[in-house]
């Protein structure tokens, strides 16, 4: 049975951050369908915003339920993914993706000053959403780096994040797990 760990999203900072990479991306969303007019360069940033907003939900319902701390049985193999991985890799994509989005925002509020101040508060608004989202990614990236077992990238394989903190996997013996002999 699967528990739900109902403490992830209030766990600061990872479940925090977690929580953020989806909610800011939603939020986003909203406030550019909402708004009256969009400009041609919108695309890039509601591209940005659906790809990260789904990516996002789902990895967090993998926290949520504990997928990122279980090892699956396949046959005789045993499989680990590693969420720690993905998401910093992740994290560095989206950095980039929302760093240009905010600056296509940014042409837009001023762009937007030839029409009405609903049109300038949408983008003013959408530029604080993909700003938060980019400092959300950026600071998840760094700190999972800072996490990270010897400095080595490689190492993220083994990492396992909690709400609050980071733990390392044991490694296994071959292609079993320790103390189990593949057959």
């Amino acid at each position: 049975m699967v528990e739900i760990d109902k403490e992830f999203p209030k766990s600061y900072p990872f479940g925090v951050l977690k929580t953020l990479h989806w909610a800011l991306p939603f939020a986003l969303l909203i406030t550019l369908y909402v708004g009256t007019f969009q400009f041609g360069g919108v695309g890039f940033v509601l591209f940005s915003a659906w790809n990260a907003f789904f990516y996002s939900i789902l990895t967090w319902f993998c926290y949520l339920f504990g997928f990122n701390k279980k090892v699956f049985n396949v046959g005789n193999a045993y499989l680990f993914i590693p969420f720690a991985l993905m998401d910093f890799l992740v994290s560095i994509f989206f950095l980039l993706f929302f760093g240009i989005s905010t600056l296509i925002c940014i042409i837009c509020i001023f762009e937007s000053f030839k029409y009405r101040f609903t049109v300038i508060l949408t983008y003013l608004f959408a530029t604080a959403f993909s700003l938060g989202a980019a400092a959300a990614f950026g600071y998840f990236a760094i700190l999972v780096y800072r996490a990270c077992p010897n400095g080595q990238i490689r190492n993220l394989a083994s990492l396992v994040i909690e709400g609050t903190t980071t733990a390392t996997r044991p490694p296994a013996d071959g292609p079993g797990e320790p103390g189990r002999p593949v057959v």
